[in-house]
């Protein structure tokens, strides 16, 4: 049964401005609690430290950073370990679910987002 996204946390880890905004704004369309955008993935992994209550923690992290870079492999690592949903950004050209983490090939449009998000468990309006 798909997750309801009302309380849900988004943590979006992407050097563009644009698309974070545009990423976070969608979910906030679809009824998500809050997201926080931060561009690296050194930033992404401070933010962990700063939820006290680990109920309140996240729930997808949308990674769009290099993924050969320690800090991602370490953030993809911490993600995992919490049980956090892994959406990638990536340039290539398809979409796919590999070792838990779902791969979204960029351009994508809100119906793919969308899409992903259905495949992670979430549920979409």
């Amino acid at each position: 049964m798909p997750r309801d996204m009302r309380t849900d946390r988004a943590l979006i880890v992407t050097p563009e401005i644009l698309e974070a905004m545009d990423i976070a704004e969608h979910l906030a369309g679809q009824g998500w609690g809050s997201t926080t955008m931060v561009s690296t993935s050194r930033d992404a992994l401070a933010q962990f430290g700063s939820v006290s209550d680990p109920s309140a923690g996240y729930s997808l992290a949308v990674i769009g950073v290099g993924t050969g870079l320690a800090e991602t492999v370490t953030l993809v690592s911490r993600c995992r370990d919490d049980g956090i949903a892994i959406l990638q950004l990536n340039g290539m050209t398809s979409s796919t679910m590999s070792d838990g983490i779902m791969s979204l090939a960029r351009p994508f449009t809100t119906y793919d987002l969308d899409e992903a998000l259905t495949q992670l468990g979430f549920r979409v309006a």
